[in-house]
């Protein structure tokens, strides 16, 4: 897959709704391919499915996620590293793609993406006919 990945179109930090502006990070991804398919899979730690997007669009793969703060009413925090943001992740794809059967599932933080290639991209081999 001949991918060109690019950064959030939106300065940083994005603005969220009518809210105030929210940090985006960009999240680590690996993409593999088979002989049918290619699957991206995306580091979204935090992220819920009902709090994750993704589409594909004029050749653009798109992701997604809004991550809360989680709510500590009975603590109080003395250090805090852990940042809390959206996730979002853009990718030009210049192959053929199978578009109705991409597909994207969320565990454990992980966004696995398949994408399968369209018939007429995928390798096969031709019978040669004697006559």
């Amino acid at each position: 897959m001949t991918t060109k990945a690019t950064t959030p179109t939106t300065s940083m930090p994005v603005k969220a709704d009518a809210e105030k502006p929210r940090r985006c990070f960009i999240p680590k991804t690996d993409i593999v391919e088979t002989p049918t398919e290619f699957v991206a899979e995306i580091d979204l730690p935090g992220a819920r499915r009902e709090d994750t997007d993704v589409s594909f669009e004029n050749g653009a793969l798109r992701i997604h996620a809004r991550v809360e703060i989680p709510e500590r009413t009975s603590t109080r925090s003395l250090w805090r590293e852990f940042q809390v943001g959206d996730f979002y992740r853009s990718f030009e794809v210049h192959e053929a793609l199978d578009a109705e059967r991409i597909g994207a599932s969320l565990e454990d933080g992980v966004l696995r993406v398949t994408l399968p290639k369209a018939a007429a991209a995928t390798a096969r081999k031709i019978l040669v006919e004697s006559k």
